[in-house]
């Protein structure tokens, strides 16, 4: 009967241990605010400047945009385009009309929509058809 306690807390012992081991990997994992801290450190000034740029819809065409105004003489409210396009940006129709726009230099806002293969297209873009 001593033995088998014996063997019963020794077990746990190893459980809680196992247990801690897990924990501390847990916690040893980067938080979100951690790695964009990390990124910004290492980004290059060109880097720096096109991503201030880039909520601003001014300076180098790029996927990442959600507005687009080319530069400063472009004001949010003239926007009369908005272009809905594949999330994962490697649409070849998309590609056209993004290369069109850019191209004449038309001031558009970006509408990222799922393609059928990522999953459900939002409601309200269907509303649209």
């Amino acid at each position: 009967l001593i033995d088998a306690a014996t063997s019963s807390v020794s077990n746990n012992m190893e459980v809680n241990r196992e247990l801690d081991d897990r924990l501390n990997t847990i916690s040893a994992v980067p938080q979100w605010a951690d790695i964009r801290a990390e990124l910004e450190k290492q980004q290059t000034p060109e880097e720096r400047k096109f991503r201030d740029k880039l909520e601003l819809g001014i300076g180098a065409g790029s996927p990442l945009h959600k507005l687009r105004l080319f530069d400063a003489s472009n004001k949010e409210s003239d926007v009369r385009v908005t272009f809905f396009r594949d999330s994962a940006s490697w649409c070849p129709y998309c590609q056209k009309v993004w290369m069109t726009l850019e191209e004449k230099r038309i001031p558009y806002r970006i509408e990222k929509v799922n393609m059928r293969c990522y999953g459900d297209k939002p409601a309200s873009f269907m509303r649209l058809q």
